[in-house]
């Protein structure tokens, strides 16, 4: 069964995700014991720039690793402009 404090954690994670215009359909990102992994195909609809939601998606990284759910961010994603 599924840790509360990583359920909670997803949502934190999805909600950042969305709030930044992220399509995470494609995307794999799941919550062990405080560590995000971030995997799969991560998409910004409408951006032509790869380099662009490659940095989008490491300021996002930092700024999860700030709040007290998340104990690290692991990134290993295609990007897709």
């Amino acid at each position: 069964m599924a840790d509360e404090r990583d359920i909670r954690a997803m949502k934190v994670a999805r909600a950042e995700f969305t709030k930044h215009g992220f399509d995470t359909a494609r995307a794999d990102l799941h919550v062990t014991r405080g560590v995000l992994h971030i995997g799969g195909i991560i998409q910004i609809p409408g951006r032509s720039d790869r380099a662009e939601v490659t940095h989008d998606v490491e300021t996002i990284a930092r700024v999860l690793k700030t709040r007290p759910e998340f104990r690290d961010v692991v990134i290993d994603a295609i990007y897709l402009a």
